[in-house]
């Protein structure tokens, strides 16, 4: 984008907005711990992360916020997660693993919202989830053509029809 390569970006919000760039929320989203829906966690209100430290968690690679954020918030409680047997990064397992095993997994709720609508996956009742910047569009004021002014107008729309 600073280049002048891509008109927009979609993302989260950057730490530091590049000059001569804006930032634009469009999607709020969150972290969120979900299970499958016979997990024994499922359903119980009001939990925090110091009640789910001795639950078995899916592993997911270390690169991914989500992994970061877990072992961040789990030292904070002087644990380390225990997790299942597998690491995966495709959603497919994941879902799999998650509705045939007893796992949590921490994940953007935007990325899990088509399951739990479906009914496939649940979200546990967790009071101190962790925060998630928003989905948003960056983009060069200066230089955004109407093309792009337009698809930014029209994700605008499907966020608010859809948070």
């Amino acid at each position: 984008i600073t280049q002048g390569d891509l008109d927009l970006l979609l993302c989260r919000a950057p730490a530091v907005l590049p000059q001569g760039m804006e930032f634009v929320d469009i999607l709020p989203d969150r972290m969120v711990v979900v299970a499958g829906p016979t997990h024994p966690m499922a359903g119980v209100p009001a939990l925090d992360f110091a009640a789910l430290a001795e639950q078995t968690w899916l592993r997911l690679p270390s690169a991914t916020h989500a992994a970061q954020v877990l072992e961040e918030r789990m030292a904070r409680l002087g644990k380390r997660p225990r997790y299942g047997p597998l690491l995966t990064r495709s959603h497919p397992m994941a879902q799999a693993l998650l509705r045939s095993e007893h796992l949590l997994m921490l994940a953007p709720h935007s990325v899990v919202r088509q399951q739990v609508e479906s009914g496939q996956l649940v979200i546990l009742d967790v009071r101190d989830g962790p925060d998630l910047q928003h989905i948003g569009v960056l983009y060069a004021p200066a230089s955004i053509g109407v093309a792009a002014q337009e698809l930014m107008e029209h994700l605008q729309q499907f966020g608010r029809r859809f948070p």
